[in-house]
């Protein structure tokens, strides 16, 4: 009989295997500027002002600030943007002064995504004032087959002076966007290929080459909009809140792990570790295996070897089920 302690073992060596393979690819927490300049990213505004702020950061001690006039804007886009296989994760922390109260059906946008091969500008994050009801964050896209459209819910309203911490998943095999706030999934957010609140057509991702983070409202308006962005992150697995409080624990773990492995060469002459943001250390646990997210295995390979030593098991079985477990994990994680 295989030993469980054997087992947990290969658990282990799957979830390490797993955290090694996920990888950040854009990151930015505005730590190491003093200006609103970098050579990862480009600012566009209109009729707004950008800076590097020191008075209202998520963590740390700098945020990136918009003070929008009007029906102006203001958006960071990074340099690159080629998610692997057209699908990624996403994480923005925003701080908005005050949300649209008028006109009736104000329209708003934080991130929008667009490539090639159709006009589709895809907005995981945004939402929209409906008269009766609140201002409510919602799903949507433009230009495409499935025209102007923002499926709003009033189930998830926007909040006023608070950071909230905005995920989502936009994922190629099923076109499908599923959006999380403050670690919580909202699956009433969810669109896909077939569901969605535009023309009755399919809803395809472009090829994504261009992804933008800030804000704009489209209709008319005399007001003015503070917007504050921290902790922008694009990755090929959920990357998590990063909660000071620790809440979304898990989450907290890995993002400090990629965000530490990654920080080198995500953010150029930046050498501050993401995890010195927290107020509390991090460590990732799981009901079988405690674990700290600070190295993973050299070589899956290697792992593999060793775990299956003394279990009985030979090098394919061992193989089998550290796939089967990296499988497992995913559905999990997804």
């Amino acid at each position: 009989m295989v030993a469980w302690t054997s087992l947990l073992s290969l658990a282990a060596v799957a979830c390490m295997a797993a955290r090694a393979e996920a990888r950040i690819f854009f990151s930015e927490d505005f730590e190491a500027l003093t200006e609103p300049v970098s050579d990862k990213w480009t600012i566009a505004t209109k009729d707004a002002v950008a800076s590097i702020d020191t008075t209202n950061p998520k963590n740390g001690k700098k945020a990136l600030r918009f003070k929008v006039t009007g029906n102006g804007f203001g958006f960071l886009t990074p340099n690159t943007f080629s998610p692997p296989g057209n699908s990624f994760f996403g994480r923005i922390n925003l701080f908005v002064q005050d949300f649209p109260k008028k006109p009736d059906f104000a329209h708003f946008i934080n991130v929008e995504v667009k490539g090639s091969g159709n006009p589709t500008l895809v907005r995981p994050i945004g939402g929209q004032f409906i008269p009766g009801e609140t201002t409510e964050f919602g799903v949507g896209a433009d230009l495409g087959p499935t025209g102007d459209f923002t499926d709003h819910k009033q189930t998830v309203p926007t909040t006023d002076r608070k950071y909230l911490c905005l995920e989502w998943q936009m994922r190629a095999s099923d076109n499908s966007i599923q959006v999380s706030i403050d670690g919580v999934l909202k699956p009433e957010l969810t669109i896909n290929q077939t569901s969605h609140g535009g023309n009755q057509v399919d809803f395809i991702f472009p090829q994504f080459n261009n992804i933008r983070f800030g804000w704009q409202q489209f209709q008319a308006t005399t007001d003015n909009f503070d917007v504050f962005l921290d902790d922008i992150a694009l990755s090929t697995t959920r990357i998590g809140c990063n909660v000071a409080n620790g809440n979304n624990g898990n989450n907290n773990g890995n993002n400090g792990n990629n965000n530490g492995n990654n920080n080198g060469n995500n953010n150029g002459n930046k050498t501050k570790v993401k995890t010195t943001k927290s107020k509390k250390a991090k460590t990732t646990t799981t009901t079988t295996v405690t674990t700290t997210t600070t190295e993973a295995p050299a070589a899956t390979g290697d792992a593999n070897a060793n775990a299956g030593a003394g279990t009985g098991l030979d090098a394919a079985t061992v193989s089998k089920l550290t796939d089967l477990l990296n499988q497992m994990i995913a559905v999990l994680g997804a």
